[in-house]
């Protein structure tokens, strides 16, 4: 064909197909595999235009594209796939239909507007396989410590624990992932590329209910989601099971949970400083002391 790699280009091909061997290929995971200009000591061939030569006349170095062939697979179906038309760099996501113990053969390859046979770029095998099942990573020094400082942040006698008025707002501090990332955190997770692909967020439902129907604590309820942090404004009466979760994938696992419930006192008030809930109901009334009086113990005694 016209078009061929130019010497720099042929120098980073036995790189780019390195790469492509070396690298792990599992259902829902996406791997990167960096294309040209990508590796030390080649900071001028970094794209099809100094990787390439001879272009067809009048047409441009993007007239250049690239393509990932794997025989027995059809992107889209079995797998999906992005590729820079600037430098050729591939991300190949295998879908759950391509988990075979047999290899696959696969080829990068580079194609221009001749219609002539294209330039193999690199080729690989490449086997699909399904993660172990997302865990939190228990037996990780780092992991343990955090688990239990968050267990102690809902535990009984702190905040996050039992009753709790309408509209009051509870903070739950998430994992420190500067000081254990959540590739310690968790295992067999999802990854893009080198990135772990780890969310979280919470469930709540009836207390004593079926937990399959979730139910809302309220609208302005906030996960965030690569730390766990919880922000929770108790909107909506009821007693609840509340439960942390981290997902992967089409995977989750549970955290921490704690049971919640939010009451409410006559006219949407407290008993304040000088009454208590008569019992343990959702929407309760006052028992006052001191002689103060009031649907809230809002009325001081009168003067002797």
């Amino acid at each position: 064909m016209s078009t061929s790699l130019s010497p720099c280009g042929s120098s980073q091909t036995s790189l780019i197909e390195s790469a492509a061997n070396g690298s792990n290929y599992f259902v829902g995971d996406s791997v990167v595999i960096e294309g040209f200009g990508a590796h030390d000591g080649f900071p001028d061939c970094n794209n099809v235009a100094t990787a390439f030569v001879g272009y067809i006349p009048d047409n441009s170095p993007q007239e250049v594209s690239f393509e990932l062939d794997i025989d027995g697979a059809e992107v889209g179906v079995d797998y999906d796939v992005c590729i820079s038309d600037r430098s050729g760099r591939t991300t190949i996501t295998p879908l759950a239909v391509m988990e075979r113990d047999a290899p696959y053969n696969a080829a990068l390859v580079a194609r221009d507007r001749t219609g002539d046979d294209p330039i193999v770029i690199a080729r690989w095998r490449m086997t699909v396989r399904t993660r172990e099942d997302f865990a939190f990573s228990d037996n990780r020094t780092c992991a343990q410590a955090e688990m239990e400082r968050l267990r102690a942040a809902v535990a009984p006698g702190n905040g996050a624990f039992g009753e709790h008025e309408r509209y009051d707002t509870v903070i739950v501090g998430g994992f420190n992932t500067s000081r254990c990332p959540l590739s310690e955190l968790f295992e067999n997770f999802r990854r893009a590329g080198d990135t772990p692909r780890i969310t979280f967020k919470l469930n709540a439902t009836e207390l004593g209910g079926d937990p399959s129907n979730v139910a809302s604590l309220g609208e302005d309820t906030f996960v965030n989601s690569d730390t766990g942090k919880l922000s929770l404004r108790l909107d909506n009466l009821g007693r609840y099971t509340v439960i942390l979760q981290a997902e992967s994938g089409d995977q989750s696992v549970d955290l921490i949970n704690w049971p919640m419930h939010v009451r409410e006192g006559p006219n949407g008030r407290t008993c304040g400083d000088h009454g208590s809930p008569a019992d343990d109901s959702t929407i309760y009334s006052c028992v006052c002391i001191n002689d103060y009086s009031g649907l809230n113990c809002e009325d001081p005694p009168e003067s002797a």
